[in-house]
């Protein structure tokens, strides 16, 4: 005989658990009384006084035990039932949340060995740096340098990067002969604050005067001269000699200033990065003085695209004495309006810095 407790309460078997709790009331209730429950029912007088009564109120409240015990049994499925399902969900929320607060740890030591590696790499090594230097009304005192009234510490979180804009069509196109690798006629120093993120760019112009250090054909050092600071990538091997005498002019304008890493581009590549983004919109800056192509129009808002982009951060005009300074104000616009919308296209596309680099 089946006991109620030995069923699984599931919606597909309720009536069988009702007609089976309903089998085992009859049962008992066909099983011989007590004999002081027979003697009260021979009672002549309780026969008397209404046996169809009793009859009919005995009939009334079996089916009222009946409807009520019906109604606990289903009671009791549903609750049991209920207490099931939240069981198994309960289960399933625990498994999820614990799966992804592990995921998110994971993620979150992960992220924090590769910023930390990424740090230490940024500021472990220098490409070039040269004697600390400043200028003749400056006083050193240790790490502490006053000047005009204020006094200076270096920041041990900064990290530096050079970047070079050469005027070769391809880079790879270049004989080995020092002195024909090509001019660094754009060029940006960036210094970044790992610690708080704060980036400072400084453009530094082509003619600016500095001290190069000059090579003969063979790449042996003969001396320095003080020239213009773009010709210290031409008289490199015009790759990584003349990326190395670049960062070394650039520190020694910068008062020994370490560079810890550097990136050069030829003029092919303008273009090839503009429209790895889709372009890049600019409001013209200039006039038509000053601006080296009738298609740029002061003033007016446009996406370069091609070579255009390439127009409007090289060219120049050949009749103005202080032409590169106007070219280097569309140089910066350029790289600001670049860099930001890098910035906001990669919050829907995560591949595309990768995307640049591998260009």
């Amino acid at each position: 005989m089946n006991n109620i407790n030995d069923f699984d309460p599931n919606e597909d078997n309720i009536d069988e658990i009702l007609e089976e709790t309903h089998r085992q009331k009859d049962e008992e209730e066909s099983q011989p009384k007590s004999d002081n429950v027979e003697e009260f029912n021979k009672n002549e007088s309780f026969a008397e006084n209404g046996v169809s009564n009793a009859d009919s109120d005995s009939s009334n409240k079996k089916s009222n035990l009946d409807d009520d015990f019906d109604g606990y049994v289903y009671k009791n499925f549903v609750k049991r039932n209920y207490k099931k399902k939240m069981g198994k969900l309960k289960k399933f929320f625990i498994i999820f949340s614990s799966t992804i607060l592990g995921l998110l740890l994971i993620a979150g030591i992960t992220m924090f060995i590769l910023v930390s590696s990424g740090k230490n790499s940024l500021l472990k090594d220098n490409v070039v740096s040269e004697k600390i230097t400043t200028p003749t009304n400056a006083v050193v005192n240790g790490d502490d340098i006053t000047y005009n009234g204020h006094t200076y510490r270096r920041n041990n979180n900064i990290t530096t990067i050079l970047f070079m804009g050469v005027d070769k069509r391809s880079l790879s196109d270049f004989s080995g002969i020092v002195g024909e690798g090509g001019q660094a006629d754009c060029d940006f120093f960036v210094a970044v604050d790992t610690n708080t993120g704060k980036t400072t760019v400084f453009s530094i112009s082509r003619d600016t005067m500095v001290d190069n250090n000059v090579y003969d054909t063979n790449g042996n050092f003969l001396r320095t001269k003080n020239e213009q600071i773009g010709l210290a990538y031409s008289r490199g091997d015009g790759k990584q000699g003349s990326c190395l005498n670049m960062a070394t002019s650039v520190s020694r304008l910068f008062y020994g200033m370490p560079v810890n890493s550097y990136a050069s581009l030829d003029l092919d590549g303008i273009s090839v990065l503009n429209d790895e983004i889709g372009g890049v919109t600019v409001t013209v800056l200039g006039s038509e003085k000053t601006l080296p192509k009738a298609e740029f129009k002061s003033g007016e808002t446009i996406t370069l695209h091609g070579s255009a982009a390439e127009d409007y951060v090289r060219s120049r005009s050949i009749y103005m004495v202080d032409a590169n300074n106007y070219r280097m104000q569309r140089q910066e616009q350029y790289l600001t309006n670049y860099v930001q919308k890098v910035l906001s296209e990669s919050k829907h596309n995560l591949s595309l810095p990768i995307n640049i680099y591998n260009k």
